[in-house]
């Protein structure tokens, strides 16, 4: 049961990631919900029970993207999962608002990049232009506190 809860709750978001945010843009950019529901998984269950969900994820993301690097989300959200893991046992013991928005921020600015380096290097012909990135971080951002609690409310409710 618990299970298929998680499951549920990653299809509406695809839905939301695929079909409403792509409408929502701001300067021609809009967050990934996907990275938001692997850094909240990694903060509520840890780095080792979210791995599965954030491979998943990933794969999704570089099914779903134009990206022509196959592996290249799903590399990246594992790392920032690493990473969020990392920082949430490290740095931030106590689960506040503040260390929340600190983990969150890192893992985005962290994925976004490993997203720019592997396309630097691949010579994809990717367009960098700071003020998307920065766009996308801050859209990312506002909507990361509400997505955290709304998993913390799920998880805690098929525990």
């Amino acid at each position: 049961m618990k299970y298929f809860c998680i499951v549920l709750y990653i299809i509406v978001i695809f839905f939301l990631q695929v079909g409403i945010l792509p409408n929502l843009k701001i300067f021609n950019v809009f967050p990934n919900l996907f990275l938001l529901i692997s850094i909240g998984l990694t903060i509520l269950i840890g780095w080792k029970k979210a791995l599965l969900w954030t491979i998943s994820l990933g794969l999704f993301l570089d099914f779903y993207s134009s990206y022509n690097i196959l592996g290249i989300s799903t590399i990246g959200m594992l790392l920032s999962s690493f990473l969020t893991q990392f920082l949430n046992q490290k740095y931030f013991k106590k689960e506040n608002k503040l260390s929340i928005i600190l983990i969150f921020t890192s893992a985005i600015i962290f994925y976004e990049l490993i997203l720019l380096f592997f396309f630097k290097i691949s010579d994809t012909g990717y367009d960098f232009y700071l003020s998307k990135l920065i766009i996308r971080i801050i859209y990312s951002l506002i909507l990361a506190l509400p997505m955290f609690y709304i998993e913390k409310w799920y998880v805690d409710k098929i525990k």
